[in-house]
């Protein structure tokens, strides 16, 4: 009981806390930290120019209305005719 008193009132007085302590906080923050790190690390293997214009595209792709045919295209391998 004292211990849940002392919660109560706690959390009373920081009313953030009681939103960092959610789950769909902690999720945003979660994924937050994943685009960073896919981030860090994408820039590192391509460097520092290579990985703006690949910034650059995807800004002008998730903007296109045709962006689904665009990514067809470009995910399709033409290297060996079909039988």
């Amino acid at each position: 009981m004292w211990a849940s008193g002392q919660l109560s009132k706690a959390t009373a007085c920081t009313p953030g806390l009681n939103f960092i302590c959610t789950y769909g906080y902690q999720n945003e923050d979660r994924f937050e930290e994943y685009r960073k790190s896919l981030e860090t690390t994408v820039r590192q293997r391509l460097g520092d120019e290579d990985f703006a214009l690949v910034v650059e595209f995807k800004q002008w792709l998730e903007a296109h209305q045709r962006r689904e045919e665009i990514v067809s295209y470009l995910t399709c391998r033409f290297e060996e005719p079909l039988p």
